[in-house]
């Protein structure tokens, strides 16, 4: 290393070093750009909230009545632990059990507290079982009435989210289609011989 190189990494490292001491004895942390995103996080002032919106309902029915520990707090669905997991597990998700008859399809359903099974859990006494209705934390004694009539209110407005939008009806299922490209004498049964290339079971298949 000839000296210009050498005198040209001393100053560079002194002035990393420079600026370092400076922001050290300053004491103010680099912009975090970060910080200048909003993020539309909804604030809750619970009580000048309206009954019957679903932030309300998440603090005074879902999170503090259903998400106790051992209930839905996160080990089976509906997930009641924040406002995002309460609304994504509620409206228009399938449900897993069903009553005898088989009635239901999803928890919540916009406009009908009749093809909701929520409202039919918190209204009904014997849904599958006897005293199976909820909440269960105290089976036999059902949600105050105020309660109850705050969920149909929620569902019976389109049970819009915590931003008052509507879900819409979920689209179809996803689904895989195939097209397949046959040759008159190709073979429609499988065969080693036939359909894979110089009859070698683990070579490309011939299309």
């Amino acid at each position: 290393m000839n000296n210009r190189t050498a005198y040209i990494l001393l100053l560079s490292l002194s002035a990393v070093l420079l600026i370092w001491s400076c922001n050290k004895e300053n004491g103010t942390p680099p912009h975090n750009p970060y910080s200048d995103v909003d993020y539309q996080t909804p604030v809750l002032p619970v009580d000048t909230l309206d009954p019957a919106s679903f932030m309300w309902l998440q603090k005074h029915v879902f999170e503090t009545r259903c998400a106790v520990p051992g209930c839905h707090d996160g080990h089976f669905e509906p997930d009641f632990r924040t406002l995002g997991s309460s609304f994504s597990t509620l409206v228009y998700h399938p449900i897993v059990k069903n009553n005898a008859a088989e009635e239901f399809t999803f928890r919540v359903v916009p406009y009908d507290t009749a093809a909701s099974v929520l409202h039919e859990r918190l209204t009904n006494c014997c849904f599958v079982n006897t005293n199976d209705r909820m909440p269960q934390d105290a089976i036999g004694i059902p949600l105050e009435d105020s309660l109850i009539d705050a969920v149909e209110a929620w569902i019976m407005n389109g049970a819009p989210d915590m931003f008052g939008e509507v879900a819409p009806f979920p689209d179809k299922k996803p689904f895989v289609n195939y097209y397949v490209a046959l040759s008159t004498d190709y073979q429609t049964s499988y065969s080693d011989k036939e359909d894979r290339i110089d009859s070698v079971v683990y070579n490309p298949f011939i299309i």
